[in-house]
């Protein structure tokens, strides 16, 4: 008793007695929902139908200057059910750029153009991180702005007029007919033979610097969890780290991997590979990851909005559906962008 008030406040009512669990039920999604109504004839269509849409000339090779290329190839017209389940419509056909944009190309726009280099996160001792300025790696830290500017430097230059793509012309040229997640099949699937995703290879940012007395690097035997931090798939392995399509030094020699002390198989120093994953049905390269991809739509807030996920994006953020936006000056790490022309 305290205060002549006889009360125990130690004292706990009995917990009320507990019933079987009842999981939840999942949320009504409104896309599903959308979806289900937002109908299109002849849509989805297989890869084979997607390449017979392809009428006449299918492939336009844009000459830069000093031997540097730009590859083109023709999209259709027509109408999808975008990832949101709405009806769109892609009136005209146009020209797409068959990969995205390389840092030699823009040097042929800015000489000085650098995508600079991405940091580990393991023992650097003051040593460089890895490159992601080779001449035919994507080009990254272009931020909206500069995009564009490179846009109207290749029309002048072609005389023809090159944009970036709206949102719905880079979804419908990378659905390339399909309803999935990914042109090549859904999440959990092996996305290995398609596209460089988020996934075991990094590991690599976990490096160590010290071996050869400073003069190799070596993945960190059992990394901690502060050096070893970025979030991946663990599934799978498709054998590319960064960025490379071509993976090569800034000096122009091949590098098996992304590891400075790779292999380098003899007779091959210097030359490029073959593009490492496959094209969708319509020809084009890395829709889904390597660098997100600036668009030409905005946000209601002005926000630039990038498709299709990166190299360090694990595949659910990888999809048709993905999508971040930036506002125009940003420069990121991981976001280049693709060019369209039009007919």
């Amino acid at each position: 008793m305290y205060a002549s008030i006889d009360t125990n406040y130690e004292l706990q009512e009995p917990l009320p007695e507990q019933g079987e669990f009842q999981p939840p039920a999942p949320p009504e999604s409104a896309s599903d929902e959308t979806r289900s109504k937002a109908t299109t004839a002849g849509w989805p269509f297989t890869a084979e139908e997607a390449a017979a849409k392809v009428k006449g000339e299918s492939t336009r090779t844009i000459d830069l200057g000093e031997g540097i290329v730009m590859q083109l190839v023709r999209i259709p017209a027509g109408e999808y059910v975008d990832a949101a389940g709405v009806k769109q419509t892609v009136e005209r056909p146009f020209w797409m750029a068959r990969f995205e944009t390389t840092n030699e190309q823009m040097r042929r726009f800015e000489p000085t153009f650098n995508s600079r280099r991405e940091d580990r996160y393991g023992y650097q001792f003051g040593r460089l991180c890895y490159g992601m300025n080779g001449d035919e790696m994507a080009a990254v830290r272009v931020d909206w702005n500069k995009a564009q500017a490179f846009c109207r430097w290749l029309s002048k230059q072609t005389g023809k007029t090159f944009t970036l793509p709206t949102e719905s012309q880079w979804e419908w040229a990378c659905r390339a007919g399909s309803d999935s997640d990914f042109w090549f099949g859904n999440i959990g699937e092996d996305f290995t033979p398609y596209a460089n995703l988020g996934d075991v290879r990094l590991i690599e940012y976990a490096a160590n610097t010290t071996t050869g007395y400073y003069t190799t690097t070596a993945l960190i035997n059992n990394p901690n969890k502060y050096d070893d931090r970025v979030p991946r798939d663990r599934t799978f392995d498709d054998g590319v780290f960064l960025t490379n399509r071509y993976p090569r030094d800034e000096k122009g020699v091949m590098l098996a991997t992304p590891m400075y002390q790779a292999e380098r198989p003899e007779g091959f120093e210097g030359m490029p590979q073959p593009a490492k994953f496959k094209p969708n049905p319509w020809g084009l390269y890395d829709m889904h990851g390597n660098v997100w991809e600036w668009t030409s739509t905005e946000t209601d807030t002005g926000g630039k909005i990038a498709r299709g996920g990166s190299f360090y994006d694990r595949p659910k953020r990888c999809t048709t559906a993905s999508r971040v936006d930036y506002r125009p000056y940003h420069k990121v790490f991981n976001v280049g962008f693709r060019v369209v022309c039009e007919e």
